[in-house]
C-alpha cells in the first residue's frame, strides 16, 4: 500500500502504530478500516488500499462516529 494520503501534500504520520481494524459486522473484502493513533485516526478502505488513507483528527472522529450513531448517513 502506498503511504500517501488522499490530501496532497500531508505525509503519514508518525504516532499511529496500532493495527488495522474493521467492523465485526464486515462479512467481505469490501469494508473500512480505521488505524486509532493518539493525535488522529486514519481510514482506509481496504478492497483498494492504493486508493491511500483518510487522516482525520479526534473531534472529527467523534462528530462522524456520533453521526453513524444517530443514523445521518442511513438510507
Amino acid at each position: 500500500m502506498s503511504d500517501q494520503f488522499l490530501a496532497e501534500g500531508v505525509s503519514r504520520p508518525r504516532d499511529v502504530t496500532s493495527p488495522w481494524i474493521r467492523s465485526t459486522r464486515c462479512d467481505n473484502a469490501h469494508c473500512a478500516e480505521v488505524q486509532i493513533g493518539p493525535n488522529e485516526v486514519l481510514m482506509r478502505n481496504n478492497s483498494d488500499l492504493d486508493q491511500g488513507v483518510l487522516a482525520v483528527g479526534p473531534d472529527g472522529w467523534r462528530d462522524f462516529t456520533q453521526a453513524i450513531r444517530r443514523g445521518e448517513f442511513d438510507r
